[in-house]
């Protein structure tokens, strides 16, 4: 399993697991969230926020990811901020991202 981030390139975040893998982030309709990705095999869910901070949540089921990227969910009426908060907030390990010089992203020690 995946234990450290790596670094941004881009619009993507790429994962240390001996060979970088990519994951693309998919905007959402939100009035919180901006973008959203998932590694499946690591159970990585990445959440960018519009407030422009950036989080990565560990062993996070899939069926959540999915929840977030549907835009005809009908689960929380719709609301993927209410959704996040309520099922993925203060629920699973998370780190926050932050930008540093290069335009690469890691993690807050």
């Amino acid at each position: 399993l995946v234990t450290e981030p790596g670094t941004v390139s881009g619009s993507n975040w790429i994962w240390r697991r001996g060979l970088d893998s990519l994951m693309n982030r998919i905007p959402v309709t939100s009035s919180n969230l901006a973008s959203v990705g998932y590694n499946t095999d690591a159970k990585i869910l990445q959440v960018e926020f519009k407030s422009g901070k950036k989080y990565i949540y560990y062993n996070v089921p899939e069926w959540i990811y999915q929840e977030l990227i549907d835009p005809d969910s009908l689960l929380y009426k719709g609301s993927k901020g209410t959704f996040f908060s309520e099922v993925v907030k203060g629920k699973y390990k998370y780190e926050i991202l932050e930008e540093v010089k290069d335009g690469t992203w890691t993690k807050i020690l």
